[in-house]
């Protein structure tokens, strides 16, 4: 019974508000939240309510956001109201009723009818721009708890109506990253246009810094939380206005290090996603990725920023790396990677480099192109510094990994002698090094698959038969088995080996390899002519009773 009469009370102290009231509730040092939320919603939900009167309720929840308040954490700084921080409220039927937690409940804003009073007065007055964009502001702060489906039309219709209001555009952009942390909101956002309107927010205020700021931080939401928590339908045109808008930022803050880096940090978020290689290399995404490189690389005021470079080499890696990517790249951009991997101190931007010029040495015409410019050389020497420079082991065999690859792919149109003794040492160094990592050990045993004749005579002075019976034992997988095989048919064009290969105990390692892989397998035919051909070494057969039985049946 107390209890009742205590929520009475309450709601009688309230009822008696006024919007003067309120304000002055709201401005105290110390406010009493919970009443100046009851309150809103009391003089919200009045019939009588004006949008000046609205417009002051809003302000006065708005100025919560600033402020200890009684009953609530004690943390320094409010920066949003999140589904995972809980307000701690008193019971309705608190029988303290002076703003101290009466009771166990744990109440979210939400949960208080604040969500629904921010709908109702945003649907009452929508040609008021100051309570529009108070009202975007204020659900931007819920962070994915605003379920209501009425708060995304809202906010995109109130962009919509005041295109010029750059702090109302700015609150929108806001808002839409809010909401979008609600699943249940992401395809509704996509139908009403939000992408369009965070573009066009984009657009119509390039002066406004902080606009850009957020919309490029919205857009780099969109592609990240779809992507991990079940992507909603993009439709072409949606993809095309979001890469062309982060295109048009990267041009027009050429000079504003910090919106770059957010603006390529959001695009190699967005290239993950199938159709935005399409649109960035159609939006000319590859030329603004080395107009910004070249800017970055030979500005010395920008040469704190590797975190720019890194996302925008990062972005020109992974289209690379793609067939239709690596017809925009031009031979002044292959020249510029070429450049920074000579250059480059930071171990980060060696190593993204040099994925780049991997990606691209998977064509063919690219790969002749820097067989003649002697890239392997200048790859092996780049990774070689990245290694030493690198922080940790996962970096170290990042580095190596990389070198591997590229190398691997340059290796199959020949390299010429002091390209290829460098090559050859960096890689059969990783595979020795890293022996466990099955990439380094493939990308060294293609490597060797691919040598002439000479490279095979400084390949054996430097093991390279041990390096890959080694990785054949490691790595059981029939991939690595026929490559493993076809690489020491290479090695044995230099005679010597085949007494080598007979000492590593290759044909116990090929018998087990033979019983276990299926008969349709080129490992079966492959290494059966190998056997044959080391059955045919008199040297070869001293060291294996195997190979002599072979020769006798042969």
């Amino acid at each position: 019974m107390p209890r009742i009469h205590a929520v009475q009370r309450f709601k009688s102290e309230l009822s008696s508000w006024t919007v003067d009231k309120l304000v002055t509730e709201a401005d105290r040092d110390l406010p009493d939240g919970d009443r100046v939320i009851f309150a809103s919603c009391l003089l919200g939900r009045s019939r009588s309510v004006s949008s000046v009167s609205a417009l002051e309720i809003m302000r006065s929840l708005r100025t919560l956001l600033s402020k200890r308040v009684v009953g609530w954490p004690s943390d320094s700084a409010w920066d949003c109201w999140g589904t995972g921080l809980r307000m701690e409220f008193p019971d309705e039927d608190s029988e303290s009723g002076n703003g101290e937690t009466g009771g166990s409940s744990s109440l979210r804003l939400s949960d208080r009818g604040v969500l629904r009073l921010l709908v109702r007065l945003m649907e009452l007055f929508p040609l008021s721009r100051e309570l529009q964009q108070q009202g975007c502001y204020l659900l931007s702060v819920f962070d994915g708890s605003a379920e209501l489906p009425q708060c995304c039309t809202l906010v995109l219709v109130a962009m919509e109506t005041f295109p010029d209001a750059a702090r109302l555009q700015k609150n929108g952009c806001r808002a839409i990253g809010s909401l979008w942390l609600s699943e249940s909101h992401r395809q509704r956002l996509l139908s009403l246009g939000a992408v369009q309107a965070i573009s066009a927010a984009m657009e119509k205020h390039p002066e406004s810094l902080t606009l850009q700021r957020i919309a490029i931080d919205v857009f780099h939401c969109l592609f990240s939380r779809g992507a991990r928590e079940g992507q909603p339908q993009w439709d072409a045109s949606q993809e095309v206005a979001a890469m062309s808008s982060l295109l048009w930022a990267a041009e027009k803050h050429l000079g504003r290090p910090p919106l770059q880096f957010l603006t390529w940090y959001a695009i190699h978020e967005a290239l993950d996603r199938p159709r935005s290689m399409l649109s960035f290399l159609e939006s000319g995404g590859m030329v603004m990725a080395f107009r910004t490189l070249t800017k970055y690389s030979s500005d010395a005021a920008c040469d704190g920023w590797i975190g720019l470079r890194v996302s925008a080499l990062a972005a020109v890696c992974l289209a690379c790396a793609d067939a239709e990517g690596q017809r925009h790249v031009q031979e002044c951009h292959a020249e510029l990677l070429l450049e920074t991997l000579e250059n480059e101190t930071c171990h980060g931007v060696i190593k993204i480099c040099g994925a780049a010029l991997a990606g691209l040495a998977t064509e063919a015409g690219w790969a002749r192109w820097l067989a003649r410019r002697k890239a392997a050389a200048g790859i092996v020497r780049a990774m070689h510094e990245a290694v030493l420079r690198a922080g940790g082991a996962e970096s170290e065999l990042a580095c190596r990994k990389v070198g591997c690859a590229a190398l691997a792919a340059l290796s199959r149109f020949g390299l010429d002698s002091e390209s290829s003794l460098l090559m050859l040492q960096f890689v059969l160094r990783s595979m020795t090094v890293r022996p466990e990592h099955f990439a380094i050990q493939f990308c060294g045993v293609s490597v060797l698959t691919h040598l002439s004749l000479a490279d095979v005579q400084k390949a054996s002075a430097l093991g390279a038969c041990d390096a890959v019976v080694a990785a054949m034992r490691a790595h059981e997988g029939e991939d690595m088995q026929i490559h493993g095989c076809r690489a020491l048919a290479t090695l044995c064009a230099h005679a010597p080996n085949k007494a080598v290969l007979a000492q590593c105990q290759v044909v116990p390692l090929f018998m087990d390899s033979l019983a276990r892989l299926p008969a349709s397998s080129p490992f079966q035919k492959e290494a059966r002519k190998l056997l044959r051909t080391l059955s045919q070494d008199a040297d070869a057969q001293l060291h294996s009773r195997e190979l002599r039985l072979v020769s006798l049946l042969s």
